[in-house]
């Protein structure tokens, strides 16, 4: 009687190495790709809620700008009552959020007060500078270089941030229209998706670079 062959090492002990079926390993790239496919999709409303709070920084973005827009020109000394400032006060408030509020003595257009001056906090006591009281009365503004160079600074960052958040909005209300209305996802092309973020980078540069200019500069 014929004995039956079988391979050494086969680990089989009939002798036969030739039904076995290696099991495939699984890379950690696929299984990365199961766990990622497994996962449930974002709901409506993470999705609605995730939408209001970029659209919550937007529009606090886009007050900043404003607010520091209705300050320039009183800091380049294009309105407002034209004088000196004086007597420069600076004292730290606030415990969970501390700043600084400074106050000095405005004189201008027949007017002598005592006012909150906005902007910056490195102001000397021993010192005059040139003000403008604002339309309301109640707030006054150094002008000069320097305090430009520090609200234009503030102007074009946040206008980067203005830049950048609403571009993703755009991306999400648009991206939401085409799914509903048309049945597909929008994607845009390479150089739409990158202007965006390339304009609120040079803006953002920009900014810094203005914030500098203002620290080098002595009013």
């Amino acid at each position: 009687m014929a004995r039956r062959r079988g391979g050494h090492g086969s680990g089989s002990p009939f002798g036969g190495g030739a039904g076995r079926v290696p099991v495939p390993k699984l890379s950690s790239r696929n299984s990365k790709l199961g766990r990622a496919r497994s996962r449930k999709p974002p709901g409506k409303i993470a999705k609605t809620f995730g939408v209001l709070i970029f659209l919550a920084f937007f529009g606090l973005a886009v007050g900043g700008f404003v607010d520091l827009t209705e300050r320039l020109p009183y800091r380049a000394g294009w309105a407002g009552t034209p004088g000196t400032l004086s007597a420069i006060m600076c004292r730290t408030v606030g415990n969970r959020n501390p700043h600084q509020d400074c106050d000095g003595d405005f004189a201008g257009g027949g007017r002598n007060v005592v006012v909150p001056v906005e902007g910056d906090n490195s102001y000397s006591v021993a010192r005059q500078y040139p003000a403008r009281l604002h339309a309301d009365g109640q707030t006054a503004s150094v002008t000069g270089g320097k305090s430009v160079a520090y609200i234009l600074g503030g102007m074009l960052a946040v206008l980067a941030l203005v830049v950048f958040i609403g571009w993703f909005v755009v991306l999400a209300v648009v991206g939401f229209v085409m799914r509903r209305r048309l049945g597909r996802v929008w994607r845009p092309g390479k150089w739409s998706g990158m202007t965006p973020l390339v304009a609120g980078a040079a803006l953002l540069g920009a900014g810094i670079v203005s914030g500098i200019v203002g620290a080098v500069l002595s009013f």
